[in-house]
């Protein structure tokens, strides 16, 4: 149960994260406004869920403190980036494909 509710602590500061950054990055105009309440919480759920199950499955077996944490930091930048970018600029693919 305690580990639990430290995935649960962590999805929901992933998608605080999530929503501070899209507030850093958007300016007072009304279509980017809707990137911030509609992109920005499903990117950094995404990325926390992504980020759990990769860190559990493939990133549980090392030994030295620097490089487990450098690991870690960098795998969730490079997955936010990435999700961010195709829930921002990709736009519903399966419209585009189906016409």
């Amino acid at each position: 149960m305690k580990k639990a509710l430290k995935y649960l602590l962590f999805i929901l500061l992933s998608v605080a994260f999530s929503i501070f950054i899209f507030y850093l990055y958007v300016e007072d105009n009304t279509v980017e406004v809707f990137g911030l309440y509609y992109i920005a919480p499903p990117t950094g759920l995404l990325t926390g869920i992504i980020f759990l199950l990769i860190n559990h499955f493939f990133l549980k077996k090392q030994t030295n403190k620097t490089t487990y944490y450098l690991t870690r930091a960098l795998l969730y930048v490079l997955l936010y980036v990435i999700i961010c970018s195709i829930l921002l600029f990709g736009g519903d693919i399966i419209y585009e494909l189906s016409n």
